[in-house]
C-alpha cells in the first residue's frame, strides 16, 4: 500500500473505482500533473464514473490498448485572501460553493467579474459551477445544464432573497471576486466539491477563475454525453428510428 502522492507520481492513468466522490477526489489528486483518468461505478448515480462492474475487464483492457474517447475538461482554481494575504488554494472538479456552516440564515456577498461590480447576493450561499458540476449542486438549485467541453463557468445563487437573481454563465477565464460583507458573521465556509471545507469570517475575498490546466477523462469509445443525460437525468428514451 502507498500514498496517494506516490501512487500520482508512478502513474500514467488513474482508475477510479467508486462513485462520484470517489472521482471527483482523485481528479483533484491528479490535475497538476496531467495524468488521465478513468472511473469505474461502485456508487448509484454514476455520472462522472463511465465504466460498469460488468464491463470492468472488456472496457479497461479497450481502454489500456488505447481504444478511448478523450475529454479535456474546465477545472476551477480558487484561492482564499485574508488580510491580503492567500491563507488556502484549491482545485475544484464540480464546484466551489460558498454558504452557512450550520445555521440556516442567509449570507450577503459582493460579486466582481474581473473587477467589475456584478451584484451583492443576499442568499442562502452561491455557486461557483464549471460545466461537469452543472449537473450536481448547481443544477438542483436552478442552473442550467451545460455541455461538458464548454469554456464556461456558471453562477448560481442558492434561493436568492431577490427573486430576480438568476443564474449567469460567464467565460471560463474571468476572474470572480466574491467579497464575504461586513455585515456577515463568521458562521460561514467555502465548500470545495461538497469535499472540502475552509471557514471564512466578514472581510475575506474567495478569488476563482479557470484552472490552468485541464481535467483529461478517458472514456469508452461509446461515450455519448447527451445519451448520459437522458438516462441520468430520466428525460425520455432514445427516439424511434
Amino acid at each position: 500500500i502507498v500514498d496517494r502522492k506516490t501512487l500520482v507520481k508512478k502513474s500514467n492513468l488513474i482508475i477510479s473505482v467508486g462513485g462520484d466522490g470517489s472521482f471527483l477526489a482523485s481528479g483533484r489528486s491528479i490535475i497538476e500533473r496531467n495524468i488521465p483518468i478513468t472511473g469505474v461505478n461502485m456508487g448509484r448515480l454514476g455520472f462522472l464514473t463511465d465504466i460498469s462492474p460488468n464491463e470492468v475487464h472488456s472496457i479497461l483492457y479497450e481502454v489500456l490498448t488505447g481504444k478511448y474517447r478523450h475529454e479535456a475538461r474546465t477545472v476551477l482554481a480558487s484561492k482564499v485572501v485574508r488580510d491580503g494575504k492567500v491563507i488556502a488554494t484549491h482545485v475544484g472538479i464540480n464546484d466551489i460553493v460558498i454558504h452557512k456552516r450550520s445555521v440556516a440564515r442567509m449570507v450577503e456577498l459582493d460579486v466582481y467579474l474581473n473587477n467589475l461590480f456584478l451584484s451583492s447576493y443576499h442568499a442562502d450561499g452561491l455557486i461557483v459551477s464549471s460545466p461537469t458540476g452543472s449537473t450536481a449542486y448547481a443544477l438542483s438549485s436552478g442552473g442550467p445544464v451545460l455541455q461538458s467541453n464548454l469554456e464556461v463557468l456558471v453562477l448560481v445563487p442558492i434561493c436568492p432573497h431577490t427573486l430576480t437573481q438568476r443564474p449567469i454563465v460567464i467565460d471560463s477565464q474571468t476572474e470572480q471576486r466574491i467579497e464575504i460583507s461586513e455585515k456577515n458573521d463568521d458562521n460561514i465556509q467555502v465548500s470545495i466539491d461538497g469535499q472540502e471545507e475552509v471557514p471564512l469570517i466578514a472581510g475575506d475575498q474567495v478569488l476563482i477563475t479557470r484552472h490552468s490546466k485541464k481535467l483529461n477523462i478517458y472514456h469508452p469509445c461509446d461515450y455519448d454525453h447527451l445519451q448520459r443525460l437522458r438516462q441520468k437525468l430520466n428525460w425520455g428514451s432514445t427516439p424511434k428510428e
